[in-house]
């Protein structure tokens, strides 16, 4: 066996066996001598006591290398992988972020035009309360992502106070008797009635 295959195993014939391990013992309990297969066993035997094990302790042995061998590679694989999965997902969290932040924003311009909604129903204009708006955190507005309607209502009716003109009750107003056709539309406006 010469320096160079002395550390692999393989055996000095010239040629790569068929095999990679010694084959299984005869019926006497000795290993091949003759060539099964095109495999050569003698350099196998002068391996085994060599090394002081058993053709058998060799054949396990080479198949725990394999194993490892293949584990191996199995893992420089995963590991060549592995920055292609690690940029797939930043790119997945940074699509999400990008997502909940445009929902935030979503959510924010609704409570804002709910809020002026009510500010119109309460009879006031945008600009009656624009320069006490740019004070409002749209972000109180919100819970749990959506908005808010209690809190929207309460900064309606405190903005209201604030701006100094009542809640407009619809209740208010003459309680006198109206016409309800319009003939008697016509002829009150006429002033025959």
């Amino acid at each position: 066996m010469s320096d160079s295959d002395a550390g692999t195993g393989v055996p000095e014939t010239g040629q790569e066996p068929q095999q990679d391990a010694p084959p299984a013992s005869n019926n006497g309990g000795s290993p091949a001598s003759s060539t099964d297969n095109g495999w050569n066993a003698a350099p196998w035997r002068a391996l085994a006591e060599e090394v002081g094990l058993t053709p058998e302790e060799i054949r396990t042995k080479l198949g725990h290398a394999r194993k490892w061998e293949t584990r191996a590679k199995e893992n420089r694989q995963a590991a060549e992988q592995l920055p292609t999965v690690q940029q797939q997902l930043d790119d997945l969290r940074n699509a999400l972020s990008e997502r909940d932040l445009r929902d935030v924003e979503r959510s924010q311009r609704l409570a804002l035009a709910a809020l002026h909604t009510q500010l119109a129903e309460a009879g006031l204009r945008k600009d009656d309360v624009a320069p006490l708006l740019e004070h409002v955190d749209a972000l109180r507005l919100l819970k749990g992502g959506d908005p808010d309607e209690q809190a929207i209502a309460a900064l309606a009716t405190s903005l209201t106070k604030v701006a100094g003109r009542p809640t407009p009750d619809p209740d208010q107003g003459a309680k006198g008797e109206t016409p309800t056709d319009m003939n008697a539309l016509i002829r009150r406006a006429a002033g025959r009635q």
